[in-house]
């Protein structure tokens, strides 16, 4: 029999810093405010700790399980294979329904497959957010992007980027921007793609229309390659129109504010970036290391001569519609509860 009301549990990293699976939760969590049968508490996962929020690694087994004790369905966004293992095998054998879902699949080993594929295993729904996901771990998985839209409260930027973006415009340059969480790198090569875009930027066509803003969202245990790109944008003489910088701030603002968005990785989950940056109405530009939606333009993954002709054509595609999916979940939820 359905629940009247439902204690709801998520278990992932929540901002700060901000990345696309605390995004996400952050999004969530005000849609769920919105929801009345749902009362919701977290278990955090993010390295920085919070006040008012339980986080897993302060190491308090007696809250953490006070917490799925207290909850009726527990939803798992974990990106680190143990985590979610321990919140999968913990609320099990408490008799929780558990739901997981996949943001990303990067295993380094055989072993972290399989531990991923046992936790979709042992819960009672599993989501991924693409379909490339999905068949690589758990086919019979459900198929919801993670793009939830965001608040008012999230389009605010620095005033100090502000009047960096207001100098390159009145120079006549476009706004490009583009983010990364870390600079971490998958397959021996940059994960977002900033070496890309910065081989693209050594054009002086593509100097002269436009200017790049990348944003980083932290550089905890990436220190040294943002040093060296930092570096690279000197040596080779993009400072003028290439800013690199570390701000832990939503990326919707940039998004509102841009001509151009590109997302340049290569791999992916459901970039948030993309499906926001078409909301917006922007010309959106992303690699094709995996199904994007629909409006935005692809181009070969690390392909900087592909991105450059990419940049110098005329757009291809006009606005876009963009669902989000929080009553997608809401309603998987229903279901379980």
């Amino acid at each position: 029999m359905k629940r009247e009301h439902c204690h709801l549990l998520l278990c992932g990293p929540f901002p700060e810093p901000v990345g696309g699976v605390s995004i996400h939760l952050r999004r969530l969590l005000a849609a769920l405010a919105a929801q009345p049968r749902y009362t919701v508490r977290c278990v955090d996962e993010a390295g920085r700790r919070k006040p008012g929020l339980f986080n897993l690694r302060s190491l308090n087994a007696w809250a953490y399980l006070r917490l799925l004790w207290w909850a009726d369905l527990v939803h798992v966004h974990s990106s680190v294979t143990l985590f979610r293992l321990l919140h999968v095998l913990c609320a099990r054998l408490l008799g929780k329904p558990v739901i997981v879902t996949l943001h990303s699949h990067r295993p380094r080993h055989r072993l972290e497959h399989g531990l991923t594929r046992l936790c979709c295993a042992l819960a009672q729904a599993v989501v991924a957010v693409n379909g490339v996901i999905r068949d690589a771990v758990c086919p019979a998985a459900l198929v919801i992007p993670a793009y939830i839209a965001p608040g008012a409260d999230e389009e605010w930027v620095p005033a100090a980027l502000q009047d960096w973006i207001d100098r390159q415009r009145g120079q006549g340059r476009l706004l490009l921007v583009s983010n990364a969480y870390k600079l971490a790198r998958f397959d021996g090569a940059d994960l977002y793609g900033l070496d890309t875009l910065l081989e693209v930027f050594e054009r002086a066509p593509v100097r002269r229309r436009y200017a790049l803003l990348f944003v980083v969202a932290s550089v905890d245990g990436c220190e040294a390659a943002y040093a060296g790109y930092q570096r690279r944008i000197v040596e080779r003489g993009l400072q003028e129109q290439v800013l690199l910088v570390h701000q832990p701030m939503p990326f919707a603002g940039l998004l509102k504010r841009c001509d151009v968005s590109v997302r340049a990785t290569n791999t992916d989950g459901d970039a948030l970036s993309v499906r926001e940056s078409l909301s917006y109405g922007k010309r959106t530009l992303a690699s094709d290391c995996v199904a994007r939606p629909a409006g935005a333009e692809l181009f070969a993954t690390r392909d900087a001569d592909a991105l450059a002709a990419l940049l110098q054509a005329p757009a291809r595609h006009g606005a876009a519609d963009v669902d989000s999916f929080d009553l997608s979940l809401v309603n998987l939820y229903g279901t379980l509860s």
